[in-house]
This record gives C-alpha cells, sequence and structure tokens, in this order.
C-alpha cells in the first residue's frame, strides 16, 4: 500500500489579504508525511524549492496558477498508483464558492477572474484520479476570509466530490481560523494530532476526531466555533482503514461488512477497493480472498458472480441502503462529528467533519439527494419557530398532574414551569442492525428491558435552566428555545439544583433510556419512519437521508415543541440539539447493560466522556437517526449541545 502526497500552502497573496500559518501548515504536514514513511511528497508553498518529477524533469514549486495548473495538467495525465495506494492532497489558503462551484486560489489567483485564476475542486479531483489510486482524500483548510486572523471561503464546501473522500476546515457559512500560540490553523492542528491519535483508523473515525478537536481548540483559545465537514462518497468509504497499524479487530469486521455492501450493490469498484484492503491488512482471510476473486472477475465480464456463500435474508434488505453520504464530527459531526458526525463527527465530529467533521461529523456529514413525498399520515408541525405549548399553571404545590395522568408539572418559580412525561417500562432492541447505515459504535443490536420513568417533555428551555441556575449561556437567545452551550457537568449542577427544589431526584437520562424513549415502540430509522424532512425536524436539510428531498437548513436552534411528538409525546428527539446521558463513552455495545442503567464504567477513553443522542441543528439527516450516538468530554461546550432530564 502506497502513500502519495500533494502538499499546497500559501501565505502570500496577489489579490487577497495575507495568511499568517499557511506555509507552517503544509510545512507539518509534509514532515507527518515523510516521518511516516510516503513513498513521494509534493510541497507547493511561498519560495519553495525545485522538485524531481516522475519523468526526472526538475520543476518549479511555487503555488501559482501556472505552475499550479501545469504539475495537475502534466503529472496526472496517466495512472502511477494502483490497489490499495492513497493519494493524500492538502490545500493551506483561500478558497472561494463562485457560481455554484469550489474553487482553491493560488497565490496570484483574482477573484474578479476566478474560472481562469482559480483551481476548480471539481476538476482538481477528477485529474487526481487519473493518477490510479484507490483512495484519493482532501483535506482542504481553505474556507479563509480577508481578515488578519480568521480564514473562510464565501461557502466553499457545499459540493459532493464522487468516490473521493473529502474533508472541509469548516461549514460553508463558518470561517477557519488560525491560532498564534499554535502557529497553525485550527484544522490543521487538529489533522495533526488526529494523525498520531489511535484508535481512529477507519476514515469515520479520523473524520469524527479532526471535527471533535477543532471545536475543542476553537472553544480553548476563544475563536468562534467552526464544525468541519467530511464528505464521504460512497458511503462504504467511512469504514476503510486509512491506517492499518492502528486498527482494531472491530475495524476490520467493520470494514469486511462494508466490502460485502459495496459488492451487493455491484459497487464493484468499491468493493474491489475495500476486499483488496481487508486482504492487505488480513492475508490468511480466505473468504475475503474468495469474494476478492469474485468481484474482479464481475469488473472483467460485467457479471454478477455467485457467491460460494448463500446471502441471508437480512442482508437483502439492504437495498433500499443509500450510496453515499456525508456527515458534519464528531461530526460528526463528521465523525461522530460523527464526531465523532462528527463527531463527529462532533461528534463531532460532527463531526465536524464533525465533524465530525463531524460532523465528520460527516462524519459527522453525509448526503444523498432523491425527492419523495413526506409520509401522508405525519402531522404537519409549525414550520417557523414559535413557544412550545403553554402548561397547565402550577399550584401551590411543588408539581401536580395532570387529568391523564400521563405528565407532571413542576414550578420553577416566576411562571417558569418544566412538563414531564410518563414512559412505560418496556422491551427494545438497542442500537443500529447490521441492515442499517450507521457507525460501528452502534453495535452490536441487543435487547434491553427498561424499566417505567418519567422524561423532560421538552429538552431544558433557557427559561427554565435561568431560573434554576441564574444564567443563560445560550449562543440561540430565546426563552422557549433549548439551553445549549451546557456542559454534562452543568447539565449535573441543574439536575442538582432541580433535586433540591422540588424535593425529588432529578438526574439525566441512561444512554438506554435515552434511545428507548425516543424509539417510542418504532423500529424504524427515526420515530418518524424511514427518513425525515425538515418539516418534521431541525436539521441540515441540504444533507437529507434515503429518498427524502433536500430541505431548509434554519443554521440555528428552534423553540422547543415547533414540531410534532413521537407517540410517548416527546418533542424533538431528532435534532435541535444533542442531548447529553449519564453514561460514559464505550466504543461499542460489547458488554453494555441490558436492564436500562447507565453504563459508567470500563470505558476506553482515559477523560471518561459522556454520551451525546439525538443529532442537532448542524447535523446531517443520518446523524439524527435514533441509533445514532456521539460524545464530548464532561466540561466541553457547543452551540449545539443541550439536554433532558428525568426525574424518580
Amino acid at each position: 500500500m502506497a502513500n502519495w502526497a500533494w502538499i499546497v500552502g500559501i501565505n502570500q497573496y496577489d489579490n487577497f489579504q495575507n495568511l499568517k500559518y499557511a506555509v507552517a501548515d503544509a510545512a507539518a504536514m509534509r514532515d507527518y508525511c515523510q516521518r511516516a514513511g510516503f513513498e513521494k511528497v509534493f510541497y507547493f508553498v511561498d519560495d519553495a524549492p525545485q522538485f524531481t518529477a516522475a519523468d526526472d524533469s526538475r520543476r518549479e514549486a511555487s503555488p501559482t496558477c501556472g505552475k499550479l495548473f501545469s504539475f495537475l495538467n502534466d503529472f496526472f495525465e496517466q495512472p502511477l498508483l494502483g490497489d490499495g495506494d492513497n493519494f493524500w492532497f492538502f490545500f493551506s489558503g483561500h478558497g472561494m464558492h463562485h457560481d455554484g462551484h469550489d474553487y482553491l486560489l493560488p497565490s496570484d489567483g483574482n477573484p474578479r477572474d476566478l474560472p481562469r485564476t482559480g483551481i476548480l475542486v471539481s476538476e482538481l479531483t477528477a485529474q487526481l484520479k487519473q493518477v490510479g489510486a484507490d483512495n484519493i482524500i482532501l483535506l482542504l483548510d481553505a474556507c479563509r476570509n480577508r481578515g488578519a486572523r480568521s480564514r473562510a471561503g464565501g461557502g466553499i464546501g457545499d459540493e459532493v466530490h464522487q468516490g473521493v473522500i473529502t474533508v472541509y476546515s469548516c461549514a460553508p457559512h463558518e470561517e477557519s481560523w488560525e491560532i498564534d500560540p499554535v502557529q497553525h490553523g485550527s484544522f490543521t492542528q487538529a489533522v495533526l494530532e488526529t494523525l498520531d491519535t489511535p484508535n481512529c483508523a477507519t476514515v469515520e473515525k479520523f473524520c469524527k476526531q479532526i471535527a471533535y478537536r477543532v471545536l475543542q481548540l476553537n472553544q480553548q483559545y476563544g475563536k468562534p466555533e467552526q464544525h468541519p465537514l467530511a464528505s464521504v462518497e460512497p458511503n462504504t468509504k467511512n469504514y476503510l482503514i486509512l491506517f492499518p497499524g492502528a486498527a482494531t479487530a472491530h475495524d476490520l469486521s467493520r470494514m469486511r461488512e462494508a466490502a460485502r455492501d459495496a459488492q451487493m450493490d455491484e459497487d464493484w469498484l468499491e468493493a474491489k477497493r475495500l476486499w483488496w484492503r481487508v486482504l492487505s491488512i488480513d492475508p490468511s482471510d480466505s473468504r475475503a480472498r474468495e469474494r476478492y476473486e469474485e468481484v474482479v472477475v464481475a469488473l472483467r465480464t460485467g457479471q454478477r458472480v455467485k457467491s460460494a456463500r448463500p446471502k441471508s435474508k437480512k442482508k437483502t434488505a439492504k437495498t433500499a441502503r443509500p450510496k453515499s453520504g456525508r456527515t458534519p464530527t464528531a461530526g460528526f459531526s463528521l465523525p461522530k462529528i460523527s464526531r465523532r458526525d462528527i463527531l463527529y463527527y462532533g461528534g463531532a465530529a460532527s463531526l465536524a467533519l464533525s465533524i465530525a467533521f463531524a460532523r465528520w461529523v460527516d462524519g459527522i456529514r453525509r448526503s444523498s439527494k432523491t425527492s419523495v413525498e413526506p409520509e401522508p399520515e405525519t402531522p404537519q408541525p409549525q414550520l417557523s419557530p414559535s413557544p412550545a405549548p403553554e402548561p397547565t399553571p402550577a399550584a401551590p404545590q411543588t408539581s401536580s398532574m395532570d387529568s391523564s395522568q400521563d405528565s407532571q408539572t413542576f414550578d420553577l418559580g416566576n411562571g417558569v414551569t418544566l412538563e414531564m412525561v410518563a414512559i412505560p417500562g418496556g422491551t427494545f432492541m438497542m442500537g443500529a442492525p447490521e441492515s442499517e447505515v450507521g457507525s460501528d459504535d452502534e453495535r452490536p443490536q441487543h435487547g434491553v428491558n427498561v424499566l417505567a420513568f418519567t422524561m423532560g417533555k421538552y429538552a431544558v428551555t433557557q427559561a427554565q435552566y435561568e431560573a434554576m441556575m441564574g444564567e443563560n449561556p445560550a449562543n440561540f437567545k430565546g426563552s422557549s428555545r433549548p439551553v445549549e452551550k451546557v456542559s454534562w457537568n452543568k447539565a449535573q449542577e441543574f439536575c442538582q439544583k432541580l433535586s433540591e427544589r422540588t424535593g425529588r431526584k432529578f438526574r439525566l437520562p441512561s444512554e438506554a433510556e435515552w434511545e428507548y424513549a425516543c424509539r417510542a415502540e418504532t423500529t424504524t430509522l427515526f420515530y418518524f419512519g424511514e427518513t425525515i424532512n425538515t418539516d418534521q425536524v431541525n436539521y441540515d436539510g441540504r444533507y437529507p437521508y434515503g429518498n427524502a428531498p433536500q430541505g431548509e437548513y434554519r443554521e440555528q436552534t428552534t423553540d422547543v415543541g415547533s414540531f410534532s411528538p413521537n407517540t410517548f409525546g416527546l418533542y424533538d428527539m431528532h435534532g435541535n440539539v444533542w442531548e447529553w446521558c449519564e453514561d460514559v463513552w464505550h466504543d461499542s455495545y460489547e458488554g453494555a447493560p441490558n436492564d436500562g442503567s447507565a453504563w459508567l464504567e470500563g470505558s476506553e477513553n482515559d477523560n471518561h466522556s459522556r454520551v451525546l443522542r439525538g443529532g442537532s441543528w448542524v447535523n446531517s439527516a443520518r446523524v439524527c437517526r435514533s441509533a445514532s450516538r456521539s460524545y464530548y468530554s464532561p466540561a466541553f461546550i457547543v452551540s449545539d449541545v443541550g439536554f433532558r432530564v428525568c426525574v424518580a
């Protein structure tokens, strides 16, 4: 498996504000590639020395329009790489969105003549594919504005590039920031740290961790939020192992699943790439070798080869799975951000990328854009942010039951109340089945028995939070909007104060309770059905799930109760804000409790990150699924994370 890289960093611009650390970003990436044993690294920066091209000629490496175009057109005329190889492209500089397309700007790029002086990202990716590598990875820190300290690009990041892994440093409406103390852009710093982070072997984990780390860095150094975006196409590439030395057995198992998915979808080229990567890591896998040979024959003849192993009914059910996706780490996210969504990511990622990030975060963020009518039986919600339904005025006592005995209202003082809903006990399957396009941390699916409990009808609002805590940290102000920018630690403090005021024991839900309450006895991907639209949920409608149409991207929270509830009477369990759970984060459900209790021990994470559920306004629809999950450290705050409470 060969790795080649083309690295571009530009500080000095003729027609744009100069940048401070773009060349330092590129130099650090070059140094990493050399340490990691990359076979070739092409390095274009201000005042760069000449380099030796593939034909042994000496070439200029200055990042001007002419030099970059010359290298792109001459070097990538014929395939030089092959099966299992990776080609990495890193760009640190200015970028712009113009006439529906993304452009990267050479040092002499002219904003008045972008088609001739800018590098069209779609043409760049098409040309890079000619080198013959199985995987093209683009890391674009090009979302920079013309101010002295920030980086934004007028919307770069909207395009999806087929067959390519693309990680953008922020969402199109955001800026990508340089950080003086680290002398790098926050995105590049996050990438460099993630490249040396254990357990980030797959594309999804890589994107999610980037989105998560960018959010941390910007918070640490007082910069505005940015959510890296990961565009991963096709979706099966999320499970590609980029760094075999860091891969776990679970990573390898999930990549096998992705290879089978691609083969069943008759995406022969992607299946061939994934099976080849499986065999490069585990040459003794005879079944993988058999499948690889089947795919090679199918590519050569154009006909499906009958597998020696019969397909199960569960696998046959995968025909409706989308073939592409996108996540905002960690983000996430992307990169749950992912975020790992985000999360990733963002977790994100997502996660950005949570990234991503996400979004990427990813991934967070993922996309597929085919129109279909919304389900007719779904009640139409209010489309504009509006106050939640007012609860019954509080009686003199601390709490009162309504006439249906299904809800309970607590008086928080000054006319502010907290409405709770009784959730019946029951048994459900927690997590994502193998037939669902999800993250490996959503598995294995397992049965859980949940006792009856009482849960907040809405996420905690800003009015409720301020009534108990005496402050309102939210970014998007509004008394009926969910409070955000609240850490897990602060959510615990809220529960403690609420318990003291009411004489009842308030707490965060366990992760099992949260998913059980979200699903409300459904088994579909969302409690609305197999997909959602922006008339039902507040998410980034540019990135729908499955066959849903594209919709509105509100770019902010909405009032709680603006959309229809699930059958348990809970609102906004999908989207709007991520919600903290009691549990410590685990990378899978292996060994998870089956009694609905919080999982508080045995985490792989030294910092005891806590679980987040539900997705948010900044995430793609995929990240808002009932099974989707992410995490942050307990002290972390961000403008798409809130919480809701339970009471004994």
